[in-house]
């Protein structure tokens, strides 16, 4: 993992203080939310863009974003018109994938 530092204006830092006071977690982890919540809204019509063109996996692109692969492919078809997601299908898979993670994290 790499470490990225960059200044904010004082009014911000203030704004992230008061937040992250009020939901009891370090300002930096709060930060850090907000930024990959940016990164995913700004890259991810590129990131669809590579998918098309073979050039990039979903596996990829989930571990760029930080997403499931489901909510990674729910994302990529708003840009990509011919891209088939069936949202009961995504469900039923987002259903197996929690009882899968529930099994394994019991043993």
């Amino acid at each position: 993992m790499v470490q990225i530092n960059f200044s904010i204006p004082d009014q911000l830092n203030a704004f992230l203080l008061l937040l992250s006071n009020e939901q009891k977690i370090s300002k930096s982890a709060l930060a850090k939310q907000f930024f990959l919540q940016g990164i995913k809204k700004e890259v991810m019509p590129t990131l669809a863009k590579l998918y098309q063109d073979q050039k990039i996996s979903l596996k990829t692109i989930s571990e760029i974003t930080q997403m499931s692969l489901t909510d990674v492919m729910r994302a990529i078809s708003q840009f990509i018109d011919d891209l088939m997601v069936d949202d009961d299908l995504i469900d039923y898979s987002d259903q197996i994938s929690k009882k899968l993670l529930d099994l394994f994290q019991k043993d």
